[in-house]
């Protein structure tokens, strides 16, 4: 299957650069002022990662989509030209050299693998690492390709339903393609800017990036992407109410929703400090909460805790001995506590 990079119209692929320690901008949170109990950390820890695992897997989405700077780099031509769209809205087109700018207004393309419609505002420029692209207008999909997105936004519908909807305020996003794999469409990325997303099963996330590298590798029987995070990000999770500010260094996060997703390394949480998370059952996500799934904290304090996850609810075991000592049952309760 044919995989393009989100920024290609919209998040139509994302990846992140595999593995490793944080440095530069992804280093240390500021240690939180008041620390935590190991109980209120466990807490703290089960919901932010619920809101870190669904912004990952929605950065490594692929709704449907078309190509945006293909079109563009069909208005061959340093003068620019108008792009038909499918609703009489504007896409005004620009290519030079092995770079692309377009500006649209309420301008419908529609996808022909899928025929899902996706309309686009906004300014997006593509410096492309490759010759010839005016020309053939094509993007080669093994070229470097940085983005850079102003006031853009995709609303993604399938039989006239918003399925999605991405909203770049200001982002860069440099994307280098990677070989191998189970499916094309291995990168890795670095980001830096806004994104928004929101999607009809319930996601609603703002995502600050400060040179925030992710890797997306597609591996496994079945098929599935694998996504590591090293970097700066902070989330708005509006659907929970929670607000996580987070430095990664090598967190992994890889499955799909008909598999469960696996949440994996050590990140560190303004609000918390460094900790590590290991998946023990893959996590089932029902936004803002998750139906299934168990993980295993290694806390501030060196302490191990668990957590499950059940029809939206969580049992927490602050000790780690495989007994509860606390159930909620929603992970959005406002008892717990949690990053603000």
């Amino acid at each position: 299957m044919r995989r393009l990079h989100w920024c290609l119209v919209i998040l139509a692929a994302t990846a992140g650069c595999g593995g490793g320690g944080s440095s530069g901008d992804g280093g240390s949170l500021p240690t939180p002022v008041v620390p935590l109990s190991d109980a209120e950390a466990t807490e703290a820890a089960s919901g932010a990662v619920l809101t870190i695992t669904a912004a990952l897997v929605a950065l490594a989405s692929e709704p449907p989509g078309v190509a945006v700077p293909n079109a563009a780099a069909r208005a061959s031509g340093p003068a620019g030209r108008a792009v038909l769209c499918a609703n009489g809205g504007v896409l005004v087109a620009r290519c030079s050299g092995s770079v692309i700018t377009s500006t649209a207004h309420e301008c419908e393309l529609i996808d022909d693998a899928s025929g899902t419609g996706i309309t686009v505002d906004g300014r997006l420029s593509v410096a492309v690492g490759a010759r010839g692209v005016c020309r053939t207008g094509e993007i080669p999909l093994d070229a470097v390709r940085t983005y850079r997105f102003t006031h853009f936004q995709a609303v993604v519908r399938d039989a006239g339903a918003v399925v999605e909807t991405f909203a770049a305020p200001r982002l860069v996003q440099t994307v280098r393609p990677l070989a191998g794999g189970c499916a094309a469409g291995q990168a890795e990325h670095r980001l830096d800017g806004r994104l928004l997303i929101r999607r009809r099963d319930g996601t609603d996330l703002r995502v600050d990036m400060r040179a925030l590298r992710l890797g997306l590798h597609l591996d496994g029987t079945p098929c599935a992407p694998r996504v590591t995070a090293d970097g700066r990000a902070e989330i708005a999770d509006h659907a929970a109410g929670r607000f996580v500010r987070a430095a990664f260094a090598g967190l992994t996060v890889s499955g799909s929703a008909a598999i469960g997703y696996r949440i994996d390394g050590a990140a560190m949480l303004d609000c918390l400090g460094a900790f590590s998370v290991a998946t023990e059952a893959p996590l089932v996500l029902a936004a803002p909460c998750a139906d299934a799934g168990a993980l295993r904290f290694q806390l501030p304090s060196r302490a191990t805790a668990r957590s499950r996850f059940d029809a939206g609810g969580i049992l927490l075991d602050a000790d780690g001995d495989g007994a509860p000592e606390r159930s909620v049952d929603s992970c959005i309760d406002t008892s717990l506590a949690s990053c603000e």
